[in-house]
């Protein structure tokens, strides 16, 4: 990523035409599967098929082939969707980083939009929030709440008093701190996906996570893992456990590359932590929205976590 020509393609500042191999009618999913087959090496599969900028860098969350994996995959598996919907806001103001909402059906992702807060404020993106749980039926939304999202709070609070009085429907936001404790914190960080490797068993998710940020990110690495292993590997799956991105989405390509672009290290003490913007990356706002549209949010339970 932290090249010149990659610093220009993602700089905003000119338009990009991106030619996928999913754009191509003379290649379909056993094509890719059958490439995938025939290199047999990740790098380079996500480098030359699925235009992975950051293929090579270490320690990336989510690879490329695990989300190329999962779009369409409730397509793929046959199945379909049942459960809550909800939406997620990534909060941004008048910088070059950008709002984004993802509205989210079960294990779909069904509804994705970004926007410049450049000519308002933090008021006017709520109130576009708002327009869409009305437009698209969603009652309840996730928000950023650290930073710039802390005040959405009282601006959501607002416009729902105006909506009782005209005798709307109320809409609950809800927070989501990044910067907060994880969830859980005595359960186990490796629920769901197997065993923990060796010098990690027995480690809790507060062992594990240096905050909720991590731990959200972390499970929505598994939900493509899981989906992965469900599509490609045909591995008997839970439809509640894994992930399917529409390629209706006028914006999905996008989205598939900013799910790539987040590397995980670990702290001083040995905690997972998460680095969205590598060097030369732009913020990936839409796979924000998405992260926290599958955060976790409650103790499971059994099995995997209920987000």
């Amino acid at each position: 990523m932290n090249n010149p020509f990659a610093r220009k393609r993602f700089a905003g500042k000119v338009s990009v035409f991106t030619f996928h191999w999913r754009d191509d009618p003379r290649k379909d999913e056993a094509w890719y599967i059958k490439k995938c087959h025939d290199i047999d090496d990740p790098v380079v599969i996500a480098q030359e098929i699925d235009l992975d900028y950051s293929a090579s860098v270490e320690g990336i969350v989510i690879p490329a082939t695990w989300v190329q994996a999962a779009v369409d995959a409730h397509v793929k598996l046959k199945i379909e969707p049942k459960g809550r919907r909800k939406l997620s806001h990534d909060v941004a103001d008048r910088g070059k980083d950008k709002n984004a909402i993802c509205g989210r059906y079960a294990f779909l992702v069904e509804y994705l939009e970004e926007w410049s807060g450049k000519e308002g404020d933090i008021y006017d993106s709520v109130e576009r929030v708002f327009s869409r749980c009305d437009l698209l039926g969603y009652s309840e939304v996730y928000y950023d709440a650290d930073g710039l999202g802390a005040g959405v709070r009282g601006d959501a609070r607002k416009i729902n008093e105006e909506r009782l009085r005209n005798g709307k429907s109320k809409i609950k936001f809800n927070p989501f701190v990044g910067s907060g404790a994880v969830i859980d914190p005595e359960g186990d960080p490796f629920r769901g996906v197997g065993e923990a490797r060796d010098g990690e068993k027995g480690r809790t998710n507060e062992d594990f996570f240096a905050n909720l940020k991590a731990q959200g990110w972390w499970m929505l690495r598994r939900r493509f893992q899981l989906t992965y292993r469900a599509v490609v590997e045909q591995l008997p799956y839970n439809p509640d456990d894994i992930i399917s991105i529409s390629s209706s989405l006028p914006n999905y390509k996008k989205l598939c590359i900013e799910l790539s672009q987040p590397v995980y290290k670990e702290n001083g003490v040995g905690k997972i932590v998460i680095d969205k913007m590598p060097e030369g990356t732009p913020s990936p706002n839409l796979a924000d929205a998405v992260m926290i549209a599958y955060a976790p949010s409650k103790i499971p339970a059994k099995g995997f976590f209920s987000g």
